[in-house]
């Protein structure tokens, strides 16, 4: 198997896993110059992104990042925004680390103050317990 079809077949494999299959688009080809390329999109309801692996031909894939390209442009722009994503090495953790960037690019600012809540947690002591079945019991 050719380093392109790996490194694709592995693209595909940890999107099944993350989103599943019939929710991204795939492709692989060859750049000039004996490089690989292997491609993933993800669309949602306001972004594409791209989930890109590339690899010298014969080589091991080495190379995996991420770009976000918004659907529509802006009220009085002909354009449509972009960023970059998390890239790095070819490897689990540098898609994990993309993963959680999408996440964090799709989220929305919730309305209103968000309160600090902190919950204790302990275990009761006998005599608690016993006073809460002589409560409930009266």
């Amino acid at each position: 198997m050719e380093a392109n079809e790996e490194m694709l077949l592995q693209l595909i494999d940890w999107m099944n896993k993350t989103v599943g299959p019939n929710s991204f688009t795939y492709e692989g080809f060859d750049i000039p110059g004996g490089w690989c390329r292997a491609q993933c999109k993800l669309w949602t309801f306001t972004n594409c992104y791209s989930i890109v692996g590339v690899c010298k031909d014969g080589a091991a894939p080495h190379y995996l990042g991420c770009t976000a390209t918004s659907r529509k442009p802006r009220a009085g722009e002909d354009w449509t925004r972009g960023n970059d994503l998390p890239d790095g090495p070819f490897c689990q953790e540098t898609f994990d680390a993309i993963v959680r960037a999408i996440v964090k690019y799709e989220a929305v600012r919730v309305a209103g103050t968000v309160s600090d809540v902190r919950i204790e947690s302990r275990a009761l002591t006998a005599d608690e317990i016993q006073q809460s079945y002589e409560a409930a019991d009266k």
